[in-house]
């Protein structure tokens, strides 16, 4: 019986080390993916070839080529009418967009969903923009 606590007790003790070492690399990984992701993505905004559309730039143009350009071309694409990426769609519908952009996030967002009165209305509530502003 003593043997089998002292087995459990070092088996617990071993499977709380690797979890505390499994978290603290995990920790460590965290930071240094987020401090490569912004130092990426300032590098890209002072070479033009970030343009987000969102207040702080989205990350999901970092991997994910639009139409065979590398970089973020969401402001672009809102001002010509067409979808930006799914996380600028996602984040402007909480109300994370560039509010000067406002006026063309319905027609944008909806060039791919549909839905565009729906569109213009949670625009109008998150940016405080009439609908008939919109384009």
């Amino acid at each position: 019986m003593r043997k089998k606590n002292i087995f459990m007790g070092m088996s617990l003790a071993i499977l709380f080390i690797g979890f505390f070492q499994f978290t603290n690399n995990m920790d460590m990984e965290i930071s240094t993916f987020l401090y490569l992701k912004e130092d990426l993505i300032s590098k890209h905004l002072e070479h033009g070839t970030y343009r987000c559309c969102l207040n702080k730039p989205c990350s999901y143009c970092i991997g994910d080529a639009h139409d065979g350009r590398k970089g973020c071309y969401c402001l672009e694409n809102i001002m010509n009418g067409k979808s930006p990426c799914g996380e600028c769609v996602g984040e402007i519908l909480e109300g994370n967009g560039n509010k000067f952009l406002a006026p063309y996030f319905a027609k944008a967002i909806s060039e791919n969903t549909g839905h565009e009165e729906t569109v213009k209305q949670i625009i109008s509530e998150k940016y405080n923009i009439p609908i008939e502003k919109q384009v």
